[in-house]
């Protein structure tokens, strides 16, 4: 336990204590419970850590001048304390962009090593509506997919699923998307749908310039941080109207309802269940070198060797 005399703030019975306010004086928040504090550190931002009551969860920010001497935190420490930064701005009615933006840098410091992060935040009809990213390099190659209407992230984000790169140089699911990349320092990539009340709004991805630099650890990591993440962002409201979707971008919209029908095929012809018959044609394209689209076509016609 932190003590008031410790964090340099104060706080009376049954309030969480004062901190100073970025945009004014100190304010206090009623809390349900006792003064008590509980550390909650993170390095999300340089120098800020957070201060949870123990009795509400209420977290309010201050000063860390042990983070500046160089503190390290788990990873997981890192995520909880920005999901918590998080539901106080979507509470506060914030802007989608500041959503993403803060997620983006949480998913890049939880996978030691990456290059960089982003988060895509994208409508029923196919159109970006927000996005964030932590390195310009990570900007372009994600660009590039909108531009296209191919790659991993749209991918994910089409078929409601992870997907792995461990070699983009070698990768032949997206050959448009991996010429267009051939110059940018990305050799392996992880995407992660964003899943939100049934339906995918979008996918977190992280960037690496080492081949198969991401562990199965890394990756149960981010799906494990997918599903509390669409929550929050799915009630982020939109900055503006989202933009007209290009032909590449409705033509990505159309190869996610046609992924759909075919894994709606597969669980009404063998009883599968969603994942598993995902599962089923996200395995055929790694196999046969095809991209999702087409073993979708094949399962529809009955010629997929995933559908026997």
């Amino acid at each position: 336990m932190l003590s008031d005399s410790t964090l340099g703030i104060a706080g009376g019975e049954g309030q969480a204590p004062s901190l100073p306010s970025p945009d004014g004086p100190a304010h206090r928040k009623p809390c349900s419970g006792s003064p008590s504090m509980a550390p909650a550190r993170g390095r999300v931002w340089p120098m800020v850590r957070g201060v949870r009551c123990v009795s509400c969860n209420f977290v309010l920010d201050q000063d860390d001048p042990v983070a500046e001497a160089g503190t390290v935190t788990s990873p997981m420490e890192e995520l909880t304390f920005v999901f918590a930064r998080l539901k106080g701005l979507l509470l506060t009615d914030s802007k989608a962009s500041e959503a993403v933006e803060d997620l983006a840098e949480a998913v890049k410091k939880s996978v030691p090593g990456s290059l960089g992060a982003g988060v895509s935040l994208i409508d029923d009809q196919g159109r970006k509506r927000s996005t964030g990213y932590t390195d310009d390099v990570v900007a372009a190659a994600d660009e590039l997919q909108y531009e296209l209407g191919q790659g991993p992230c749209l991918t994910a984000w089409a078929a409601e699923s992870t997907v792995q790169i461990d070699d983009v140089r070698t990768d032949d699911r997206w050959p448009l998307w991996r010429e267009a990349v051939a110059d940018l320092p990305l050799r392996s990539t992880l995407s992660i749908a964003l899943v939100h009340d049934r339906r995918s709004i979008g996918a977190l991805k992280v960037y690496s310039p080492l081949p198969s630099a991401f562990s199965a650890q890394d990756r149960k990591q981010l799906v494990l941080l997918a599903s509390p993440a669409a929550t929050l962002l799915g009630t982020a409201q939109p900055d503006t109207a989202p933009a007209a979707a290009s032909k590449a971008l409705q033509h990505a919209l159309a190869t996610r309802d046609l992924i759909h029908t075919a894994r709606g095929v597969l669980m009404e012809r063998h009883g599968l269940d969603a994942d598993t018959a995902m599962r089923r044609m996200l395995t055929e394209a790694a196999s046969t070198k095809t991209d999702l689209k087409a073993v979708a076509l094949s399962v529809i016609n009955g010629t997929a060797g995933s559908s026997h």
